[in-house]
């Protein structure tokens, strides 16, 4: 979760390799707080021994799919959403060398 002042402004949700969600309020955006949620993200499903992260983005997101470019993921495929009429993409980062090698010591 990401907090401003106690308030809540943010949070990242993970599964398995995913990050399955992460939002960060408008007004609280530019302060580093999705970064940062990012970065728990991907540290969450490192540690449970995934090597690639992946997520999913409405393909009309650019803001989202910058922030994300910008943070070292790339775009792995386009594919219209299973129920709605919108084309998403799949987003995926693999985990840097020095966390791979963390997570194979600590097996």
């Amino acid at each position: 979760m990401g907090r401003h002042h106690a308030e809540i402004v943010g949070m990242v949700l993970t599964s398995h390799e995913w990050i399955s969600d992460l939002w960060v309020l408008r007004r609280a955006r530019g302060q580093g707080i999705g970064r940062r949620l990012l970065a728990q993200g991907e540290s969450e499903i490192a540690d449970r021994g995934y090597r690639t992260f992946r997520l999913r983005v409405v393909k009309s997101n650019t803001a989202a799919i910058g922030f994300y470019q910008g943070n070292g993921w790339r775009v792995q495929r386009e594919f219209s959403h299973e129920s709605l009429p919108i084309m998403m993409l799949e987003m995926g980062k693999l985990v840097p060398p020095v966390a791979v090698s963390a997570l194979e010591t600590q097996c």
